[in-house]
């Protein structure tokens, strides 16, 4: 998908690319030592698929990372909008990246886990078809099912 101010892909990232990115949103996690972030970006450039928009020099404007190796579900593992687009449906089009791919590895269900604190993404989670289906301590898991 495509338009004159940015690019959405599916790409995966080098664990520099992870760092310098997690580096950029530390006050997103709850856990925000560099040993933490270092063991992060190693498991994501690792395992991690990444639909990423960017914009024309290539700058990170937003970026979703998921996991589908734990067939038959997908695990969304971070959602990162850029401040300067949030509340524009930006995470709605990564999100429907997300879907469309895993309907095409036959994928049946995708979670994810959000911070309870965090109103604004578990409305557009719901908006999106996701449904809180645990409640942990200080998160809500998240689950929606797709259709293949």
């Amino acid at each position: 998908m495509k338009d004159s101010s940015y690019e959405i892909k599916i790409e995966k990232l080098t664990q520099f690319e992870v760092i310098n990115h997690l580096e950029k949103s530390r006050e997103d996690f709850t856990q925000r030592e560099d040993s933490f972030l270092l063991a992060y970006s190693e498991k994501l450039s690792k395992y991690a698929d990444f639909v990423t928009m960017r914009d024309k020099v290539g700058r990170l404007l937003g970026i979703i990372a998921f996991y589908c190796n734990v067939l038959p579900d997908a695990f969304i593992s971070h959602v990162w909008i850029n401040s300067e687009l949030r509340g524009r449906g930006m995470a709605n089009i990564l999100l429907e990246k997300v879907e469309c791919k895993c309907r095409l590895l036959g994928l049946k269900q995708i979670a994810l886990e959000v911070l309870k604190s965090n109103h604004s993404a578990i409305r557009a989670y719901e908006k999106q078809g996701f449904a809180i289906c645990e409640v942990r301590p200080d998160t809500f898991l998240m689950k929606k099912n797709i259709n293949v």
